[in-house]
């Protein structure tokens, strides 16, 4: 793909992005990685189980090879020393177990003796600390493997820089969050509301108010993807990706399982207030948990 916005750092050159499909049968089509290859290159990898139903793509099966032991001559043992050792120490036992004769006593039950009353384990409690920080924006999320990077604070700003060698750091703005210029684009824009709580697996969000920028004279502006990751080992995974489908217009895509707490109490633009956790019991009463409500 070429034609993208020019480059100020490869004389003014458009920007070029190489996609790589790869074959990956649980994948979803996800981004699994974009990344600057050089100066204004980049490469988006996108992991697809469509491509895998080409034989040419589709990962070869590499199944099991048999591997027979022999001995090399005939001072080799047939078997292991301690298969040998385990197999006598057997026989030594079952040859006891045929002397010796069983004895067995019968003792009458005491129904007198109260049942102890059995004690429930709790587990332990959930930890929303992580949702919290990200929520409050003292947690700022970073993202970026080439020249240049990101930073993301929830609720807050977005902010591309770069960092020289010599610890100087270039830094532009591509859009702060206000409420109000948030709600104004959301009503403008009613495709981008909250789904219904059952369907819904994302949010979005309008950061405006950036960096000038010197192709249109406008303020940048970023719309942040909130996505819900699900089936993740680690819960405090997020991963990030930035694209620029218009001159210094940016989508901010974040997936992490720390979305999927939040979905539900977003409200119907896409917003989440301030949280706070109480402790509560589960429906047999016994177990503690930890429950995020909205203040």
């Amino acid at each position: 793909m070429g034609n993208g916005t020019l480059c100020e750092l490869n004389q003014n050159k458009p920007r070029q992005t190489k996609v790589v499909y790869v074959c990956f049968i649980h994948g979803k089509h996800e981004i699994y990685s974009l990344k600057e290859t050089s100066i204004c290159q980049y490469e988006i990898v996108v992991l697809s189980p469509f491509l895998c139903a080409h034989h040419k793509y589709k990962p070869q099966d590499t199944g099991d090879n048999p591997i027979n032991c022999i001995p090399l001559d005939d001072s080799s043992p047939k078997k292991p020393h301690n298969l040998l050792k385990m197999k006598a120490e057997s026989n030594k036992l079952r040859r006891k177990a045929d002397v010796e004769p069983i004895r067995v006593e019968f003792f009458p039950l005491d129904f007198k003796d109260k049942e102890e009353p059995r004690q429930m384990v709790e587990s332990p409690p959930t930890d929303t600390s992580p949702v919290e920080s990200f929520l409050s924006g003292k947690n700022c999320l970073h993202g970026g493997t080439g020249w240049w990077k990101y930073e993301f604070c929830y609720g807050k700003s977005i902010e591309q820089y770069h960092i020289e060698k010599d610890k100087t750091k270039t830094s532009i703005s591509l859009g702060i969050f206000d409420k109000t210029k948030h709600i104004e684009w959301i009503e403008s824009h009613p495709h981008k509301k909250p789904k219904p709580v059952a369907v819904r697996t994302q949010l979005s969000h309008f950061y405006s108010d950036g960096t000038i920028c010197d192709k249109t004279g406008k303020p940048r502006q970023t719309e942040v993807k909130l996505k819900c990751l699900e089936n993740t080992p680690n819960l405090n995974a997020v991963s990030l990706y930035l694209l620029e489908p218009k001159y210094c217009e940016y989508i901010l895509g974040v997936e992490s399982p720390l979305i999927c707490d939040i979905l539900a109490h977003a409200d119907e633009h896409g917003l989440v207030e301030q949280y706070e956790t109480i402790k509560e019991k589960d429906g047999d009463g016994n177990i503690p948990k930890l429950t995020v409500f909205k203040v």
